[in-house]
């Protein structure tokens, strides 16, 4: 959002975007990337199971042991 407007001015994005992200029939895109509503459900589960892990201190660790590492 910080550069949204001088990206507009130097032609980087359509002159009616009002946002640098927005929504299309494949996923999440902007002049530069597209991340697939497949993407987006892969990654909002991962913070979904992180934010689990974190929510309760107590039980944190045991929680952290079950997850499986990812390389």
């Amino acid at each position: 959002m910080k550069h949204v407007e001088s990206r507009i001015e130097n032609g980087q994005m359509l002159p009616e975007a009002t946002v640098p992200v927005w929504l299309s029939n494949e996923g999440l895109v902007s002049t530069e990337a597209l991340l697939t509503f497949a993407e987006t459900a892969e990654v909002l589960k991962d913070i979904a199971k992180w934010a689990d892990i974190l929510s309760d201190p107590l039980k944190g660790e045991e929680k952290f042991r079950d997850v499986p590492a990812t390389g």
